[in-house]
């Protein structure tokens, strides 16, 4: 019986213990991103921190631990580096703009036309559609409906964490997957429903996003009488510069708000840590200005003549602390200089980062101008660019005019430090004499990951075609999105064709 009884207390003890442990055990919870990215599990008591990709150019993506501190109510708090997309091209033709996220680069043009995307988790390319029944050919697949001819580029907003697509006079907004689309704003109805007959010059373009705003251009048709003194009454397309509150979608015309009259010739604009920077045609001669964000405090830069369109080419790349562009001078006997200049918005000086002489050269009676730059991207530590040095004839074919030849111009790309120094070879796309092996030059890049992800040209001679009148069509181009490998010394390796998974 005292067994009996010990056993009974026994028991009864055990219980007692197991329910208390089961009280003081705080409950698991998940919480999820609305990405569905990366996210940390954390009991109910303890403050639940969110893990997110902190993205770099030119450096392997770094996962750090961010409490995030930016705060939508009426004082703001934002991250340092106000979720401006540096080192890269901000249009491009016929070419992809790319646009980063935390967890994919955006493709603006990519095969077929369409937007895709590259993942950085897995290294696939993929149409930019969360639906996985869609055939991504009717006008309610965003990679469709926003495609190339009729988008100016996305632009991606770690702000509101949301891609912002521009549709004509319209601008929609979507999650980072394509998927709830809504139209933020309308400044006309021509991009309110899709209509591929519909060729309004009234599109919105250069979008750009800066803590809760979108800036981006819009143009408004003016008639001028009597053009030039014709007699004639001509259209021209003035644009002026705008920005989209987030928040309290609210716009504002800027120009408007100071007064500013537009010239013809304004476009684009670029946003530096506090300032936004434009060129334009004046009366005076072409200028360029500086304004605060709400184009408040405008004023004309002193810049040296010949510096004068430094700012207003539409492929200028900012980097975060300089804007860097191509500038040629005239020097001795006609010849020319082309570089790779600097310009520093907070000292507003301009400096020589690379030079290299620009000559001319006649092969089959078609003269080359050997030594103009492309720049591709500035990243943290280094700037990419290619040179027209050795033009690789691909092959000729006869015309209606007479032997027209095609050309391998931007084969050689290379790296230096920002400083200019240390520049070496990272890509040669001509690898042989024979103009029936392919060649390449690369079109356009992002740096992701320690990966490259491209746009190049490829070139692969074969017999033309003959068209059966005398005459011939060479189709020996073509154009691919691959991905490279970045050796450690800095050179582009293990080239992979980047196939379309839809």
């Amino acid at each position: 019986m005292k067994k009996f009884i010990a056993l009974f207390f026994s028991i009864i003890l055990i219980v007692i213990i197991i329910c208390s442990c089961s009280k003081n055990t705080k409950p698991i919870e998940t919480e999820t991103d609305e990405n569905g990215e990366i996210v940390t599990t954390t009991t109910k008591e303890q403050a639940t921190t969110k893990v997110t990709i902190k993205e770099t150019t030119g450096k392997a993506t770094e996962t750090t631990k961010n409490t995030e501190t930016t705060k939508k109510n009426d004082k703001f708090e934002f991250p340092e580096d106000h979720y401006i997309k540096t080192g890269y091209k901000l249009t491009a033709q016929l070419a992809p703009v790319f646009v980063g996220t935390p967890s994919r680069v955006i493709l603006s043009c990519g095969i077929n036309g369409q937007i895709n995307y590259y993942s950085k988790a897995d290294g696939g390319l993929y149409t930019f559609c969360y639906d996985p029944l869609c055939d991504h050919r009717n006008t309610n697949c965003v990679a469709s409906r926003f495609s190339f001819s009729y988008l100016s580029q996305p632009a991606y907003s770690g702000y509101s964490n949301r891609v912002y697509l521009p549709y004509k006079d319209c601008l929609y907004s979507s999650k980072f997957d394509g998927s709830d689309l809504k139209l933020e704003l309308a400044l006309g109805d021509h991009g309110k429903e899709f209509d591929p007959m519909d060729h309004s010059e009234e599109a919105i373009i250069y979008v750009q996003t800066y803590d809760n705003y979108i800036y981006f251009t819009f143009p408004s048709i003016i008639e001028i009488k009597n053009y030039n003194g014709t007699g004639r009454t001509v259209k021209e397309l003035h644009y002026s510069l705008y920005r989209f509150n987030i928040d309290t979608k609210n716009v504002e015309n800027l120009f408007e708000n100071v007064g500013y009259t537009t010239g013809k010739n304004f476009k684009s604009f670029y946003i530096s840590k506090n300032n936004i920077y434009f060129s334009d045609v004046t009366d005076d001669g072409r200028k360029t200005f500086s304004a605060n964000l709400d184009m408040t405090g405008l004023r004309e830069l002193n810049l040296e003549t010949k510096y004068s369109n430094m700012l207003a080419n539409e492929y200028v790349i900012f980097d975060g602390d300089k804007f860097y562009s191509m500038v040629s001078e005239n020097t001795d006997n006609n010849n020319k200089t082309g570089y790779i200049k600097s310009f520093d918005p907070e000292t507003e000086k301009i400096e020589t980062v690379y030079a290299c002489s620009i000559k001319t050269e006649t092969q089959n009676g078609i003269k080359f101008s050997l030594g103009h730059f492309k720049l591709n991207a500035v990243t943290d530590e280094y700037i990419y660019f290619s040179v027209d040095e050795n033009p690789f004839l691909v092959g000729k074919y006869k015309t209606k005019s007479g032997d027209s030849y095609i050309y391998n111009h931007y084969h050689t790309t290379y790296r230096m430090n920002k400083d200019g120094t240390d520049k070496v070879l990272v890509f040669e796309g001509v690898t042989s004499n024979d103009p029936k092996v392919s060649s390449y030059y690369i079109e356009e890049l992002y740096i992701a990951n320690a990966k490259v992800i491209a746009q190049v040209g490829s070139y692969t001679y074969s017999t033309p075609i003959d068209s059966g009148t005398g005459f011939e069509f060479a189709d020996w181009q073509k154009t691919e999105i691959v991905s490279f490998d970045i050796a450690p010394d800095g050179s582009f390796v293990n080239m992979h064709e980047l196939v379309l998974d839809e």
